[in-house]
């Protein structure tokens, strides 16, 4: 069974909702499985290597693994 984190079309609102646990194990796994090579872990997950960076980046700020005093 193929991973996918595909858009679904939710509301703004619900687009706005805190982490997804889920979805971050998703994105974990799919990083491990590609090596870390985040356009391989894309294709995994069947989304755009764009959408990828764009949801590690929210991420890492949520759970506060950037450091952002530069």
């Amino acid at each position: 069974m193929p991973m996918t984190l595909r858009h679904t079309g939710a509301s703004p609102e619900r687009r706005q909702r805190p982490m997804n646990s889920d979805e971050l194990e998703l994105l974990m796994a799919a990083m491990k499985e590609a090596g870390g090579n985040r356009t391989r872990a894309a294709k995994i997950l069947g989304i755009s290597r764009s959408s990828l960076y764009y949801k590690l980046n929210k991420y890492s700020w949520e759970l506060g693994w950037r450091d952002d005093s530069k």
